[in-house]
């Protein structure tokens, strides 16, 4: 499933930046992040819409 999100994007981006352009190393990193520090948390992935969002889409559809 792909994921949209700009804390996730910007993580990305920024291990590119540490990782000098290398996109496999910065990836390493991303992984690490997501493995080490945010396995160890109670760390939530909610998928969905708001209500806001739903309604909208009724209304234009």
């Amino acid at each position: 499933m792909r994921i949209l999100d700009w804390e996730i994007g910007m993580l990305y981006w920024n291990c590119l930046k540490g990782a000098q352009g290398n996109e496999c190393k910065a990836l390493e990193k991303v992984r690490a992040k997501y493995e080490t520090d945010f396995f160890a948390k109670d760390l939530y992935l909610f998928l969905g819409t708001t209500y806001e969002w739903h309604s909208r889409a009724l209304t234009l559809g």
